[in-house]
């Protein structure tokens, strides 16, 4: 069955036997008639080495409370901002097996992408992480762009009025592949949240996400209905905006 880009999604549940058949079949790649382009790479192999597959099965293995992998820290407190982009971090590279970007100690910020302790890198403090690593606006500006710095390691980025993203769901759909990511922002683009496409199937992405502690951890979970979450943050008014992350061209 192929998966046309331009056939609009339903929002039907579909099981988790279903989800696993479907994510078989072969989709066309978008054309961006809705979402505004913020970067191609212009290097076409950029993190060729990805595996979709890996990272796929990272993030529905590691995706509620019970089932984190325990090696990194938990920064689910409304302090600390919620476990989103930690968690999307891990699957790109414990799971895609991309490798970590920069220097133990020297760049603590948006230049680099590690993690080797739970507190923020520095000269003094070589067993730490970059902000990159955890926070969604940070990850945005590494991988992607944002207004305070474009590191474009990605090789796309793909940006959406949080409407279009709902109403022309089948543009996204028809882009991104198990392993690639997207990102919500409010009303003056700040970053806020980030999920992970876990699979895919009859018009729909599944994400998995991490998020804060609260109400018991029930916002951590995989094989949720992407266009779902964009209409729940939509009626709210939780996001103004969609950023999508295409990790690598390649969809295999």
């Amino acid at each position: 069955m192929k998966k046309v880009g331009k056939i609009l999604a339903t929002c039907a549940l579909v099981s988790s036997v279903t989800i696993s058949s479907l994510s078989l079949e072969s989709k066309t790649f978008a054309a961006y008639d809705y979402g505004s382009v913020m970067f191609q790479n212009s290097n076409a192999n950029v993190n060729s080495s990805f595996n979709r597959t890996k990272a796929a099965d990272y993030a529905k293995k590691y995706a509620t409370y019970n089932t984190r992998n325990t090696y990194y820290a938990n920064y689910g407190s409304n302090s600390d901002g919620g476990d989103c982009t930690n968690f999307a971090s891990q699957i790109l590279h414990d799971g895609g097996d991309l490798p970590f970007y920069g220097t133990k100690g020297k760049n603590a910020n948006t230049v680099d992408w590690f993690y080797y302790g739970s507190d923020v890198t520095s000269p003094t403090n070589l067993n730490g992480r970059t902000s990159s690593w955890t926070g969604a606006h940070q990850y945005r500006t590494f991988w992607g762009d944002t207004d305070s710095g474009n590191g474009r390691h990605a090789y796309s980025m793909i940006k959406y009025s949080i409407q279009d993203a709902y109403d022309h769901f089948d543009e996204l759909n028809a882009d991104l592949w198990p392993g690639d990511q997207v990102q919500f922002a409010d009303s003056s683009a700040h970053t806020t949240h980030t999920v992970t496409v876990d699979s895919y199937g009859g018009g729909i992405l599944y994400v998995s996400q991490h998020s804060t502690n609260d109400n018991n951890y029930e916002n951590w979970f995989s094989g949720k209905n992407l266009k779902e979450i964009i209409k729940a943050r939509k009626d709210t008014g939780t996001s103004a905006y969609v950023y999508t992350i295409k990790v690598k061209k390649s969809s295999t």
